[in-house]
């Protein structure tokens, strides 16, 4: 019996290629440490650390995610009206609301502290409180800076989500004479599944690792993880750490699952946005972005500082905005093969692959795939690599890459959720998605 020989574009290959690079790399350097270890066994001279995970442990990596993720999702509401509005301004949106995601993820919980810093009102009158009041404002600060970071994240999820609410079922209510509050509800209802994979997608990113919940002394596994590093080889670690592993594991699964849909049928009719959608998001940006930077401005001294700031540290920032733009080329390019793929198969194993291990990546708190990323370049046949990956700073960009995946993923299929039909036609006709 013939079989049809089984055709791959180009597209698919080098998503498949770069997935294999960024996602196999940070993986196999954990099993190399993990085989160490067992191959130690009794005449290893590792000293034990005991389990790194109680029950209360649990129930904070667990909680404070979860408010994150629920906070996240009530941020992102305003903006994912905006981008699915599908006007020219909601386009232009597109990119700048995307900014918070690509500054460090304690730019908002550091800002939001110096206001607060000794010397100030509210630093004055912190001091002045009990214990107990200090620890529940610098740990609502530290959620309320997440959230705001993971926003932008929440709205594409809620955007893509709210292509199934069509602007002719919301003028039938008018028509009947429903209220606000019954047509919130009508939407509400239509993306609840929307909204639960928002809440869920952002609590796994954030179980992983978490910096502003770190400096905010939160005693969490992703935490002790980091605390268990310093004290004993990685393996070890990997190995003591495995219910993280495991919920990456089952939750990547899962979700490549439940995220990967294909596109909508017909193109939605755009739908008006009202002038409290745009005002609540530029609100919730300039909260997230320009209220910190204007507090770190505020906070110094002389104006000199900033001067000497750019000066002593021109190197560094040299070198940072160079990792910065190799990731960002890299992550761009995998957001536009993720979208190409998944506009011609959306449930693909490759699409499911790609969500799959990038979720499982971020999930796994960064020190170690930070560590694992250093040690698979002892494996025979990349220890000869190593150092001209250095001279470019491969490493950290191939880390960075690792853990950040997820959102260039989650742009792709973004893209390719809410493509109009008619524009994924022509695409097809004129070749557009690869042989």
């Amino acid at each position: 019996m013939h079989r049809p020989a089984l055709r791959i574009s180009a597209q698919a290959l080098a998503l498949g290629g770069l997935l294999a690079v960024v996602l196999g790399l940070p993986i196999a350097g954990a099993i190399r440490d993990v085989a160490l270890v067992l191959a130690a066994g009794e005449n290893s001279a590792m000293q034990p650390v005991g389990p790194i995970h109680d029950g209360w442990v649990i129930a904070r990596t667990a909680g404070y995610p979860l408010a994150v993720a629920v906070l996240a999702t009530v941020l992102g509401w305003p903006a994912a009206w905006v981008l699915r509005s599908g006007t020219r301004r909601a386009a232009m949106l597109g990119p700048l609301a995307v900014v918070p995601v690509l500054l460090p993820t304690y730019l908002a919980f550091a800002g939001f502290r110096l206001a607060f810093a000794p010397g100030t009102a509210l630093g004055n009158a912190l001091a002045d409180a009990s214990p107990d009041v200090q620890v529940v404002v610098w740990r609502s600060l530290a959620v309320i800076g997440l959230a705001l970071w993971s926003a932008p994240l929440a709205a594409l999820i809620l955007a893509a989500g709210l292509t199934r609410v069509h602007a002719g079922a919301l003028d039938s209510l008018r028509v009947d004479g429903a209220g606000r509050v019954r047509r919130c509800l009508h939407i509400a209802r239509m993306t609840l599944p929307a909204q639960a994979l928002c809440v869920g997608v952002i609590a796994l990113l954030t179980v992983g690792s978490a910096v502003p919940i770190h400096l905010a002394q939160i005693d969490t596994l992703a935490q002790r993880v980091w605390w268990r590093l310093q004290l004993s080889p990685s393996g070890e670690v990997w190995m003591t750490a495995w219910p993280v592993v495991a919920l990456a594991a089952v939750a990547g699964w899962a979700m490549s699952r439940v995220l990967v849909k294909p596109g909508p049928d017909s193109d939605p009719a755009p739908a008006p946005v009202s002038r409290l959608a745009w005002a609540l998001t530029a609100a919730i940006w300039g909260l997230g972005v320009v209220l910190p930077i204007v507090l770190f401005a505020l906070s110094l001294r002389t104006h000199s500082a900033l001067g000497r700031f750019w000066t002593d540290l021109a190197p560094a920032l040299r070198g940072s905005a160079s990792v910065a733009l190799a990731v960002g080329l890299i992550l761009g390019v995998i957001a536009a093969l993720t979208w190409l793929c998944a506009a011609r198969s959306p449930r693909s194993r490759l699409i499911r692959l790609a969500l799959g291990g990038s979720i499982a990546l971020a999930i796994i708190p960064g020190v170690l795939i930070g560590q694992a990323m250093v040690s698979v370049w002892s494996l025979p046949g990349l220890s000869a690599l190593a150092d001209f990956a250095d001279r470019f700073g491969g490493r950290v960009v191939l880390a960075h890459c690792a853990r950040f995946a997820v959102v260039a993923v989650l742009v792709g299929l973004y893209l390719a959720r809410t493509e109009p039909p008619d524009l994924r036609d022509a695409r097809a006709i004129d070749g557009a998605t690869g042989p």
